[in-house]
């Protein structure tokens, strides 16, 4: 990029750290403010669980280490979840903050005088913008992703890798980048950094040995089934097909433009630079789209071709963007002297802003119940006011979250997808022991049909709960709650 004058430079260097500074902390202050005034939850399954593991792990330590939970993300959320629900959502605004932080950096190191847009550019992905106020894992693991590409740009080879290492623990998907930046780091000749890879599996394999009595639990205990038969497969594009609903537009189009632009660039004389780009931040990326799009076709590894899984991946199409923008600037720049370049500084930035701010979906906020949640608390309600003190067999977790049970005290509550008979649930339940079933994860995780309550004479139906409005579930089939008790 051609150098502006001096004082432009600092000029707008000190208007681009403000600018950052307040869009960054507009972002935050709204979505902590909207997490405590939501009524919903975004993810109520899956978000619903992981909040529940790292609330109780203080109580259960053993939970500090459940695979299937993320130990790193259970360990660093758990202090927050203490909070309640929200807390989830706080922290992982903070790590949105930290990844924002690290992006600007990066570019503003780079003279890029778009950096400050780093946080917005972050969070016109759908996905992303959806798992920050989700609560998920998928913020964490890209926040780490985004160190450690920003260490690997700024040649510290060693503290990137370490910080990748612990990403083995925060989502699977570091299996699918860490073979990528291991090959980078030989390509870049840095043996020295090459061992640091491992240094997170090495600490918690040391770790969870004292409670698996395995060095290699990380692989004996993977909670990833090869196929779960009721989670189907689907088509090999489908993650292709939803990149616009995935990225947003204005992410989606200047990330594309910029893998172009890299390959271009291979025959050029910054040849050096579009391979680093590549190898860490386009090749990671489609690795990812890859794997995924493979797994769900397949139908394996319980892949349910969810696109929340992208948000994991979205900081990179941020750089990306970013390495667009600068270099759009570059060749204005060159026809411009400064006054013209000062008023593209301003009205860029602004139209910018507004594209960006227009595909930012401040409407889901606060988030509202949705229907099958808003049916959950009714049940939840009424099973609270019948003060029952025997034991509770549920299939949904926010209808757990929503009656206040604490799911690792199995005298009093359990989920019910391992431990009841599939023919004939009352086999082992005492008399007054209650089973909350409902059409979505009931004939599903616990394959249990609605059947073999309401028609076992065992059983007493003390309640159904069915939507106003027809809703249909998994396989088409109608949304309802059945809650029983054992004569």
């Amino acid at each position: 990029m051609l150098p502006l004058t001096l004082m432009l430079q600092n000029q707008y260097l000190r208007i681009q750290r403000w600018l950052f500074g307040l869009s960054l902390a507009g972002l935050a202050v709204y979505f902590i403010a909207m997490a405590f005034l939501s009524q919903g939850v975004l993810e109520p399954g899956d978000g619903i669980v992981h909040y529940n593991m790292a609330k109780y792990a203080p109580k259960y330590p053993e939970l500090f280490l459940n695979h299937w939970g993320k130990p790193l993300f259970t360990i660093l959320s758990s202090v927050f979840a203490q909070m309640g629900f929200p807390g989830m959502i706080v922290f992982n605004v903070i790590l949105f903050c930290v990844a924002s932080l690290f992006i600007y950096l990066w570019a503003e190191k780079r003279k890029n005088p778009f950096a400050w847009l780093s946080p917005l550019l972050l969070v016109s992905s759908y996905v992303y913008f959806d798992m920050v106020n989700a609560g998920m894992t998928e913020i964490l693991f890209a926040t780490i992703l985004t160190a450690t590409v920003y260490f690997f740009f700024g040649e510290k080879y060693i503290l990137g890798s370490i910080i990748f290492s612990f990403a083995l623990f925060s989502r699977p998907e570091a299996n699918i980048i860490l073979p990528i930046f291991f090959l980078f780091l030989l390509w870049k000749k840095q043996w020295k950094a090459v061992p640091f890879l491992a240094t997170g599996f090495v600490l918690f394999s040391i770790i969870g040995y004292f409670h698996y009595k395995d060095l290699l639990w990380y692989f004996h205990k993977d909670p990833y089934q090869l196929v779960v038969p009721f989670y189907g497969h689907g088509e090999l594009l489908h993650f292709v097909r939803n990149l616009q609903p995935i990225c947003g537009p204005v992410l989606l189009l200047f990330s594309l433009i910029g893998v172009v632009g890299l390959l271009v660039a291979l025959f050029t004389k910054n040849r050096s630079k579009a391979i680093d780009y590549l190898w860490l931040a386009v090749v990671p990326s489609i690795a990812v789209i890859f794997v995924h799009s493979y797994i769900w076709w397949k139908g394996i590894h319980a892949s349910i071709g969810l696109i929340r899984v992208m948000a994991t991946i979205m900081p990179l199409l941020v750089i990306l963007s970013l390495v667009v923008l600068n270099h759009l600037f570059y060749c204005l720049q060159k026809r411009m002297d400064s006054y013209r370049q000062k008023t593209v500084l301003m009205v860029l930035p602004i139209i910018l802003f507004i594209l960006i701010m227009g595909n930012i979906r401040f409407s889901i906020l606060p988030v509202k119940e949705s229907p099958i949640q808003i049916l959950l608390s009714e049940a939840a309600q009424w099973y609270l006011e019948q003060h029952n003190n025997k034991k509770l067999y549920y299939s949904d977790p926010y209808f757990g979250f929503k009656a206040k049970v604490d799911p690792y005290n199995l005298g009093m509550a359990e989920a019910m997808y391992y431990t009841l008979d599939k023919n004939d649930p009352s086999i082992n339940l005492q008399s007054g022991d209650i089973i909350m079933w409902e059409a979505h994860f009931g004939p599903t995780e616990a394959m249990l049909a609605k059947e073999k309550l309401t028609e076992n004479p065992n059983f007493e139906i003390l309640k159904t709960f069915i939507p106003k409005e027809r809703i249909l579930v998994l396989h088409d089939r109608p949304y309802e709650i059945v809650i029983a008790r054992v004569k």
